[in-house]
């Protein structure tokens, strides 16, 4: 509630003048209504409005006599009742992460008429932003105090997993020379996991779900790649190198070539030492 009181002696020829403005939690600004009294009615006039809605007022009152004497006075004051507005915390409720990353000012998180306090939870510690966070289920807390003691509070979980799915391969290693006709299977060791692709000398196999399933039976050298991710983003990729069928050693061939060539040098060598002796 404000009052005012006007004081004159020479009160018949009194104006007098009432302005007030309201901002609001969103930073709008609106006139407030109010009636000016009438400052001819007597020696002292009293005058008396309640504000009832939140928000930063400024009022300004002012009145003039008929010889030009005048008298004004501002007032500013602000009404908040409400606790503070937290934003949106969505990115983290109920998603699962493959990092964490706080990113969000505070300042634009949290709306309210006047200055907030502030603090930020990880797991019911005060997060600094520095801290290390092992893969599994987390707590975010924000918390928020206004200069008139009102408080509100948000709560949000995530899951945090960090590593990248593992692809399991039968049948076949890296690098690996198989003589015999093999079946090759893939899978993950993480039903929750996604199988992307497979492909084998950029063939793409058929997929049933999260495996597949084939036959190599014809020699040659083949190259396997297998793409996989979880519900965290992380990506995984598999690239296997592998030969079906013994491949021809050439280096045999150099070698007995050499080896002939060796002895024939040998040979005529004995001969010519034989020719210069007789």
């Amino acid at each position: 509630i404000m009052d005012v009181l006007l004081t004159e002696n020479f009160f018949k020829s009194n104006t007098m003048k009432v302005d007030g403005s309201r901002v609001d939690i969103d930073g709008k600004k609106n006139p407030v209504s109010m009636e000016t009294p009438d400052p001819t009615a007597g020696k002292e006039v009293k005058y008396s409005h309640t504000f009832k809605e939140d928000g930063i007022y400024d009022v300004d009152v002012s009145s003039k006599d008929k010889a030009g004497n005048q008298s004004a006075q501002a007032v500013h004051f602000t009404i908040d009742k409400t606790a503070p507005e937290i934003g949106d915390l969505s990115r983290y409720d109920g998603v699962t992460l493959n990092k964490f990353v706080w990113d969000i000012d505070e300042n634009s998180l949290v709306k309210d008429l006047t200055v907030c306090d502030v603090t930020i939870y990880l797991d019911g510690v005060v997060y600094d932003g520095t801290a290390t966070l092992s893969d599994g289920s987390h707590t975010l807390k924000v918390t928020a105090v206004d200069e008139l003691g009102n408080e509100s509070s948000k709560e949000v979980s995530f899951m945090l997993d960090q590593i990248a799915p593992n692809i399991i391969v039968s049948g076949i290693e890296d690098k690996q020379e198989i003589l015999e006709p093999v079946t090759v299977n893939i899978s993950l060791q993480i039903g929750e996991d996604s199988l992307d692709s497979v492909t084998l000398n950029g063939e793409n196999k058929v997929m049933d779900g999260n495996t597949a399933s084939f036959k190599v039976d014809k020699a040659g050298d083949y190259n396997l790649v297998v793409k996989a991710h979880d519900k965290a983003g992380n990506e995984s990729v598999l690239d296997w190198n592998f030969t079906y069928g013994k491949k021809f050693n050439w280096w045999w061939i150099v070698a007995i070539g050499g080896g002939i060539c060796l002895l024939a040098l040998i040979i005529l060598l004995i001969r010519r030492k034989k020719k210069k002796q007789k």
